[in-house]
């Protein structure tokens, strides 16, 4: 299993242990992202890691940054960047956790991490997203 805080399985690029080409990372975040990870959860609006410590089916927008921080796929990019843009119920904060199925029901009324990760997000991975066809 993987959890979706940070650091994790899914981050070991972003912190430079390996780089996000080589092949044990690559199987690793196959699995991570899989429905073989008990703490991977799809629903209608989103998919993603989510933790043992928010309730099943939540997906972590730190997971989601993390995710499109090691990605070079303009479609990853694009899917995880509209999962995030879902997340948001109105008050432009990311939350520790989304229900995947129903956004409005989320977990931490304020937590900061996800938030500062996505606007490093924004700042060094958006334009790779828009170049999708």
């Amino acid at each position: 299993m993987d959890d979706a805080n940070v650091p994790s399985l899914l981050s070991i690029p972003y912190f430079g242990y390996l780089p996000k080409d080589n092949s044990l990372y690559l199987a690793t975040r196959r699995f991570v992202l899989s429905d073989r990870n008990p703490y991977f959860y799809s629903g209608k609006y989103a998919a993603g890691e989510g933790s043992p410590h928010t309730p099943h089916g939540y997906v972590w927008p730190l997971a989601l940054c993390v995710q499109a921080l090691t990605s070079d796929d303009p479609d990853e990019l694009n899917r995880v960047f509209g999962y995030i843009v879902v997340a948001d119920v109105g008050d432009h904060r990311l939350h520790e956790s989304f229900d995947a199925d129903w956004p409005e029901r989320f977990t931490r009324d304020d937590f900061a991490w996800p938030n500062a990760l996505y606007a490093e997000l924004v700042l060094t991975r958006r334009g790779l997203a828009e170049t999708a066809p």
